[in-house]
């Protein structure tokens, strides 16, 4: 049975994660749907790439992961990935780059939407792979994808100024700058952390331990992100944080 996860901007209130789920298993009922996320703010590239990445990591291989987020400005098709044995699909929006930055990419194009619906191109996506063809064999190559950049912390001297990209579920602000990328620019050096009217000069493992009830502190996610959380708060809302707000953070030497 293939395992296909869902990531959608579609959100909880109306049916139309139920009305995607529904048209999916008409075509193929076969397929286990297991959704990763359907709250993704509207449009939001940036907080979909993430949390489709992060959560399709999980998952076993091989599996199929379906990000439909800003779905009108995807050029009308439907373009596909092979990444470590997980198929990938998504509109012709720039997400893909977001997801994997790092990655040199090779993309194909499924199918168009003026020609066919999103649920018959994924269907076919399954059907192809679980024959045991390959995205090469029976797609046609895409050099032209819209390509989009995830901003990187900029480094002046002493100086790192990062920003938040994403409010998570428990209002946690996650910035712009991954534990690798922290400790290069630290070192052995102590640090200040500001934000706004806030600072800290410490890195939390988690953010439940001994002495930070009700008070904010930054810690690295799952995901290897840095985020500013309080335990039993709400971060963001308390703190005043939200897309793009800075933070700067000091090397002491």
């Amino acid at each position: 049975m293939a395992l296909l996860t869902l990531t959608t901007d579609y959100g909880y209130k109306d049916y139309d994660v139920a009305a995607l789920k529904g048209q999916l298993l008409q075509r193929n009922k076969d397929i286990r749907l297991i959704d990763i996320s359907h709250g993704i703010d509207t449009n939001d590239l940036i907080g979909a790439a993430y949390t489709s990445r992060q959560g399709s990591a999980n998952f076993p291989s091989p599996s199929y992961h379906l990000t439909v987020v800003k779905q009108h400005e995807g050029k009308n098709r439907l373009l596909a990935m092979d990444h470590e044995s997980k198929v990938y699909m998504f509109p012709d929006n720039g997400i893909i780059s977001l997801m994997f930055p790092e990655t040199d990419l090779v993309i194909f194009e499924v199918g168009r939407f003026d020609e066919h619906s999103l649920f018959d191109l994924v269907n076919k996506v399954i059907v192809e792979q679980e024959s045991g063809k390959k995205l090469e064999d029976w797609c046609k190559q895409s050099h032209g994808y819209k390509q989009s950049i995830f901003a990187q912390p900029a480094i002046h001297d002493n100086i790192m100024r990062a920003m938040v990209f994403f409010v998570d579920s428990k209002n946690n602000a996650v910035l712009n700058i991954h534990r690798d990328g922290f400790e290069d620019f630290i070192g052995e050096n102590a640090f200040e952390i500001t934000f706004l009217r806030y600072n800290t000069n410490r890195i939390h493992e988690r953010y439940d331990g001994e002495g930070t009830q009700g008070r904010h502190v930054c810690r690295f996610n799952d995901a290897g992100y840095l985020e500013i959380a309080i335990y039993g708060g709400n971060a963001a809302g308390l703190l005043g944080l939200q897309y793009g707000t800075t933070v700067v953070i000091e090397r002491k030497i």
